[in-house]
């Protein structure tokens, strides 16, 4: 049902011209590259609170996708990203679906608990991100030695 309806979003999303004016958009607000890229990023966080990881990507990317080649990015490096920030999102204390997930596996821990504990991992995310961010042939080093 979410890929039958995502299909349509799709087609309509394609016929309407909505990247090509989001492209246009942007790019007269005058943000630089990377300014683009993490707003996209934060964005994908938020959702990641709210919706589920293959759903906020079937939603999201037909819109999103067509400005990061335009930006002068490499489409596998935000393919990295946008997977890495979409964990990111569903692992944020008190709104993740994840944390949900494992507090009802462990029902002898306190919601409290595994919110706290997800913590130092949470924080080694955000530290990848930025890494990869800012030296993006760190996510491109190995499809680059199997092309």
């Amino acid at each position: 049902m979410i890929r039958f309806c995502t299909a349509i979003l799709q087609y309509f999303v394609e016929t309407s011209g909505l990247p090509r004016v989001i492209v246009q958009w942007i790019a007269a607000l005058g943000l630089p590259p990377v300014g683009v890229i993490i707003m996209i990023l934060l964005i994908y966080v938020i959702l990641g609170c709210f919706l589920d990881s293959l759903s906020m990507m079937l939603i999201t990317l037909p819109i999103v996708f067509p400005l990061v080649p335009s930006l002068g990015y490499d489409p596998i490096w935000f393919g990295v990203l946008v997977v890495s920030v979409v964990e990111i999102g569903l692992t944020i204390p008190r709104l993740g679906m994840n944390l949900f997930v494992i507090a009802a596996a462990a029902p002898n821990m306190r919601f409290e608990t595994v919110a706290l504990g997800v913590l130092p991992y949470l924080a080694a995310d955000f530290v990848r991100v930025a890494l990869l961010v800012m030296i993006p042939a760190l996510s491109l080093s190995l499809p680059a030695l199997l092309m």
